[in-house]
């Protein structure tokens, strides 16, 4: 008979295989009869056995393989949350981090200064994920602004000086702050 591979087996599939050689172990076959019998090396049914007579079936119910969930991370779950709280309420520059915007680089190295860990970006695209956090094109408006404040001027205030300037047919100018200077050029006279 052509032996099966275990390895190729599910997990019931398996455990079955594995009920199967202890009923016919109990009924008083020898491991060479069960080996033909079952299609299976004679010495996984020794194996078997013995891990049967140590736990009972619990011994020979198979186990899931591969990594435990979530036992190569490289931070703990408190050091999650407490990065993960950081990049929402706070900006890279208050944490002395150059410019305004979280980038993987410098989720990265707020980690290194903090906890000592050396993650690369691809990792924390991951962390990222799990955390509900995605990348995105940042919304314009500036970090310290008013939301409330924005739209009350914006349905109260801004309404009245409309009127005004329309009852006195006057014009609406707006400035900012970018920097423009309101002197003219203008080519010095040199004698």
């Amino acid at each position: 008979m052509e032996k099966v591979d275990l390895r190729r087996l599910n997990n019931d599939e398996l455990y079955a295989v594995r009920k199967q050689v202890i009923r016919l172990k109990k009924q008083g076959k020898k491991g060479c009869e069960i080996a033909e019998l079952v299609g299976i090396y004679e010495n996984r049914i020794s194996q078997i056995w013995k891990a049967y007579q140590a736990d009972g079936l619990a011994g020979i119910k198979p186990q899931k393989s591969g990594r435990k969930k979530d036992s190569c991370r490289r931070l703990t779950m408190e050091e999650e949350r407490e990065i993960r709280a950081t990049i929402i309420n706070k900006v890279p520059e208050q944490l002395k981090l150059a410019g305004f915007l979280w980038t993987r680089a410098k989720i990265c190295e707020h980690i290194k200064r903090v906890y000592g860990k050396t993650i690369v970006p691809q990792v924390i695209s991951r962390y990222l994920n799990r955390w509900g956090l995605t990348c995105q094109r940042p919304t314009k408006r500036a970090w310290g602004q008013d939301i409330a404040r924005i739209e009350r001027f914006k349905k109260e205030e801004y309404p009245a000086i409309a009127a005004r300037a329309k009852t006195e047919d006057a014009d609406i100018y707006w400035g900012d702050e970018t920097g423009v200077s309101n002197t003219e050029n203008f080519e010095p006279a040199f004698p």
